[in-house]
């Protein structure tokens, strides 16, 4: 009776939290809503048990919204790249937007250029997709205690951010464009919340009848949860802020939906950044833990640069103790990740002359801000924009002499901050460098024991500025030694990330592994 109360209790706590006028499809002269549908708690299944990234798997899934990954470049090939990698070793589940069917063309052409066999391991489930983020909007893996599939589908949204779309509505009006982006991101994660439903649904299509939907009152994304197969459950100390830190009521929900025993909270990373577990820690089998491990030298970006590098070691070993002091029999891997990397001054740079370029010829040509204006879908206008800024820069360039890269084109930008405000090229720099930091990470991996072979899925990263290629080798050498003791059966294969890190995400991030179970 008592786990009864428990979930009832959240859920009816969760429903006054929920937006004013949405209502249960049973009452009596309420139209069906798309939260009814499929945002409303549920209760738990029994006995739950998460099912270790480390067990055998049926197929990865992986979210490919055509504006976030044709649209943008260089997702595609790394989607395509991973798609083809993964393929090798299990079957590959591409989840894709209703109504963009291109993206299944694009798809089946890429496979079939890298290694055309490997398409008949791949499916495409037709869902709504906004993002490629499908770990944290897509379903947490367990099963009940007689041996049911369960999909533990939580909230995904982030109060915070809702206010600050608020805000931003209240302040700038609805014709603001950076109130419109904002909408926008909100609208995909509107879409990208209801990702498990179809993917339930393609489970027992595929001939699962045994399959369990589960809706727990919680916004517990899936990049910030991990279990070590025993009932202890690891979650980052973000996801007890993104609940008021509200300690005995999230662990409440932990203990009834995920079967949690002890829940063991962990600091993020620090800084403007994603502050999930899967970029700094990974449970790598049920007596191994990994952690990561950063250069504690810095130079650039300022004085919060210095102390954003100190903070990193302060958090990373304040994580180790944490462990070691919960699990003093278990062996915790600290491996070394490239060295965190602020934006350079070529970033900013080219990042003020597009926006000076693209709002220089919007203002002389009327035309095509109205153009821009009547884009139909959200994709179309990524693509005019696109087009746009690749127009105003090879017009402009000439005209100025600003060569992308040289000095004339620094001088331009710092020309352009002088008169339209108190500040100079150097100053922003030191002022905006900071404002996006990009840890790179080899513990975003992926685990795929699947039917036709066993492989860890790793990132790769390019030689940059702080990095150069042979210490990058000498990284891989290290992470490649370490993954294959803690894994002997698996092959590292590695996966480069440029391009998704620059967006704050690797491998784990983007896909999800389907345990492999006994129907």
């Amino acid at each position: 009776m008592r786990e009864q109360m428990t979930w009832v209790g959240w859920v009816c706590v969760l429903w006054v939290l929920m937006p004013v006028g949405m209502a249960l499809a049973d009452e009596p002269g309420v139209a069906v809503d798309e939260y009814a549908l499929f945002a409303a708690p549920t209760g738990p299944a029994v006995g739950v048990e998460l099912v270790a990234e480390w067990q055998p798997v049926r197929s990865l899934v992986v979210s490919v919204p055509l504006e976030g990954v044709f649209a943008r470049r260089g997702m595609g090939d790394f989607m395509l790249d991973l798609i083809c990698k993964a393929a090798r070793y299990t079957d590959v589940v591409v989840m894709h937007d209703e109504e963009a069917l291109q993206t299944v063309a694009r798809v089946v052409a890429g496979v079939r250029e890298r290694d055309e066999a490997l398409l008949e391991r791949v499916r495409f489930v037709p869902a709504r997709v906004g993002t490629v983020w499908l770990r944290d909007h897509g379903p947490v893996f367990a099963v009940d205690e007689i041996g049911r599939r369960v999909l533990l589908d939580s909230v995904y949204r982030d109060a915070r951010f809702e206010a600050r779309v608020q805000q931003e509505l209240e302040t700038a009006g609805a014709g603001a464009a950076t109130y419109q982006k904002m909408a926008a991101d909100l609208a995909k994660r509107h879409k990208d919340d209801t990702t498990p439903v179809y993917l339930a649904q393609h489970l027992r299509d595929g001939g699962e009848s045994e399959v369990w939907l589960v809706r727990p009152p919680a916004q517990v994304w899936g990049g910030d949860v991990a279990t070590d197969g025993r009932g202890n459950l690891f979650v980052s100390t973000e996801t007890l802020t993104m609940h008021g830190g509200k300690q005995f009521e999230l662990e409440s929900i932990l203990r009834d939906y995920y079967g949690a025993k002890t829940v063991i909270y962990l600091e993020p990373l620090p800084g403007p950044v994603v502050k999930h577990l899967d970029m700094f820690f990974k449970v790598v089998d049920g007596d191994t833990f990994f952690l990561a491990s950063y250069d504690a030298t810095y130079e650039g970006a300022g004085e919060y640069g210095r102390y954003l590098n100190d903070e990193i070691g302060r958090v990373l070993k304040r994580n180790a103790a944490r462990l070691r002091e919960a699990f003093p029999d278990r062996e915790i891997v600290l491996l070394p990740m490239p060295a965190v990397q602020f934006k350079s001054r070529e970033q900013i740079v080219r990042e003020y002359r597009d926006v000076w370029y693209t709002q220089k010829l919007l203002g002389e040509e009327p035309a095509l801000r109205e153009h821009l204006a009547k884009a139909a879908t959200p994709n179309e206008r990524a693509h005019l924009e696109q087009r746009i800024t690749e127009r105003a820069l090879e017009q402009y360039r000439k005209e100025f002499n600003a060569e992308p890269g040289s000095e004339n084109e620094a001088k331009l930008v710092d020309l352009l901050i002088r008169e339209n405000s108190t500040t100079t090229l150097d100053e922003a720099i030191q002022n905006y460098a900071p404002r996006l930091v990009v840890y790179k990470t080899f513990l975003n991996s992926v685990h795929v024991k699947g039917a036709y072979g066993e492989a860890v899925l790793v990132p790769r990263y390019s030689a940059d500025s702080r990095t150069s290629k042979q210490q990058m080798a000498d990284l891989e050498a290290q992470v490649r030694k370490a993954y294959e003791a803690a894994l002997p059966g698996a092959q590292v294969v590695w996966v480069n990330c440029d391009t998704v890190t620059e967006m704050s995400g690797a491998l784990h991030c983007v896909t999800v592994t389907v345990p492999a179970m006994n129907n």
